[in-house]
């Protein structure tokens, strides 16, 4: 018997279970005759504890993948004038040797792809290569060498001519290129140097269409690129250009070596290299 003046229920039952709240500020446990046993906070615990790990798991083999190059994104800057005949081939073949890594392409012109590869905003540019001195802080791979050709109103009387030599160029007004090509003015000027005149540039144009569709209304000719002359105007004439010594416009791709998927880079630009060594 109890002594007078006690209760049993100040008394802990002996199959009342007692619980452990530890440091969680929850009780995860609770003790029972036979054991320990998880409460309900103690399971919803265990299943949130289980997903981090496994969250944990991911993110290291995610981390290993990236590091082997077989997974991620890639921006990559481009001028559309100049990279159109061989760009989906490249994306193309990538897909199939590099599934894991996406390719995100960016219309950007080349002084701003080269800011943005400096910068880090995109992994690696296609541009018109020149001396500029910024691209010696990049590592640059030539793609290809495209040769130049006139580009001429359909009305004017040099038309008729197979190829047109430069030096009869020397007394026409030229449309400027500078955007698609920085060093664009510089080029020409030497160019026609060597051919024994200096260009007379009338118009800067914004970009190989505005340039076509400013020739198209005879304010001037223009010195273009191969790829160029897959644009649509059907008010312009093409022909071969003849100069002193060989003309070609060198495309190429920039890039840092020391950016955080610069191995990855390095095998999209040999996909590039790869595909434009194939003829169309």
């Amino acid at each position: 018997m109890p002594p007078t003046g006690s209760t049993c229920r100040n008394l802990p039952s002996a199959n009342k279970s007692r619980t452990s709240r530890g440091s969680f500020g929850a009780n995860l446990f609770q003790r029972e005759r036979k054991g320990v046993s998880l409460t309900l906070a103690g399971k919803a615990f265990l299943i949130d504890a289980r997903a981090i790990l496994e969250a944990c798991d991911q993110a290291v083999k995610k981390a290993q993948r990236i590091n082997r190059g077989e997974l991620g994104e890639l921006k990559v800057g481009h001028v559309p004038a100049l990279t159109h005949e061989f760009l989906g081939q490249a994306l193309a073949l990538w897909q199939k040797v590099s599934p894991g890594i996406v390719i995100d392409c960016v219309e950007m012109d080349p002084e701003a792809q080269e800011r943005a590869v400096l910068d880090g905003r995109i992994a690696a540019g296609i541009l018109v290569l020149s001396d500029r001195p910024i691209l010696e802080l990049l590592r640059a791979q030539l793609l290809v060498e495209h040769p130049v050709s006139v580009a001429l109103p359909k009305s004017h009387p040099q038309t008729v001519l197979p190829e047109i030599s430069l030096p009869n160029l020397k007394e026409q007004p030229f449309i400027g290129l500078h955007r698609i090509y920085p060093e664009y003015g510089d080029w020409l000027q030497r160019v026609c140097q060597r051919a024994g005149f200096n260009p007379r540039i009338v118009r800067e144009a914004d970009g190989a269409a505005t340039a076509l569709a400013f020739v198209a209304a005879s304010i001037g000719v223009a010195l273009v690129s191969e790829p160029i002359k897959k644009f649509p105007a059907s008010q312009v004439v093409f022909r071969d250009l003849v100069t002193p010594q060989p003309v070609r416009i060198p495309l190429g791709a920039v890039w840092k070596t020391t950016g955080l998927y610069s191995e990855v880079v390095s095998k999209f630009v040999k996909t590039l290299t790869h595909v434009c060594a194939v003829p169309v």
